[in-house]
């Protein structure tokens, strides 16, 4: 949760542009890929996190703190690697 609290910052200075741009923006994505966010649910053995859903769902809030859409966007691309890989 430390990499997704560290991030809020760089979240919130991108939080307008991605809203105009109605995506979020790269420099966020990378972060938070580089950060392990979307890995946290994905086991070990496909190169994740293995973390538990706890872990997961606080590491989303902490994103969100920085913006909501961003939160949201990293809700659905966690768990969806992590279904994927299950």
């Amino acid at each position: 949760m430390g990499r997704a609290t560290a991030l809020v910052r760089l979240i919130r200075e991108y939080a307008v542009q991605g809203s105009d741009a109605r995506r979020v923006a790269p420099e966020v994505m990378k972060a938070l890929a580089d950060a392990g966010v979307f890995r946290l649910l994905v086991p070990k053995r496909y190169g994740g996190h293995e973390a538990t859903l706890r872990t997961a769902v606080e590491a989303v809030t902490e994103v969100a703190r920085g913006d909501g859409s961003t939160g949201w966007i990293a809700a659905l691309m966690t768990v969806a690697t992590g279904f994927a890989t299950t």
